[in-house]
């Protein structure tokens, strides 16, 4: 599997994956979407994929919820036949932002974005504060 990285004049990362889709190829999208910002709008051009598989779908699952909760955008365009009826299946067609066209894709994240982004989502714990002792005098 290959990817290919296009930054738009706006900032929109548009990665487009050739090849399939699946755990054992999965490493080259990982890089991909792991280096984008929290805050990104990442658009996946699947037009040169016909075979996805549940791992690489899980994957894409996760980035997106990372990428949504730190105030940016994931959408998936160009879905093979076989592509969109896995994710309809698996009711995922209305949790991602799908198109058939890539200017679509791209004309949504803006739309649904059109504010500047929220800052991004601290994780982790907040760390405890350090209660002091009060001492009674004497």
């Amino acid at each position: 599997m290959a990817v290919s990285i296009i930054v738009t004049a706006e900032g929109i990362r548009l990665l487009r994956v050739r090849g399939k889709l699946m755990a054992a190829t999965l490493e080259d999208l990982k890089t991909a979407l792991n280096a984008v910002n929290e805050r990104s709008l990442v658009v996946v051009n699947l037009k040169g994929t016909q075979m996805v598989d549940s791992v690489a779908v899980g994957y894409l699952v996760r980035r997106h919820g990372i990428l949504y909760q730190g105030g940016g955008g994931l959408a998936l365009c160009c879905l093979h036949p076989d592509v969109l009826k896995m994710l309809t299946v698996a009711g995922l067609n209305k949790y991602f932002i799908l198109h058939d066209r890539e200017e679509d894709a791209v004309a949504a994240l803006k739309a649904s974005y059109t504010g500047p982004l929220p800052p991004p989502k601290k994780r982790g714990r907040k760390p405890k504060e350090k209660k002091a002792e009060e001492k009674s005098p004497e």
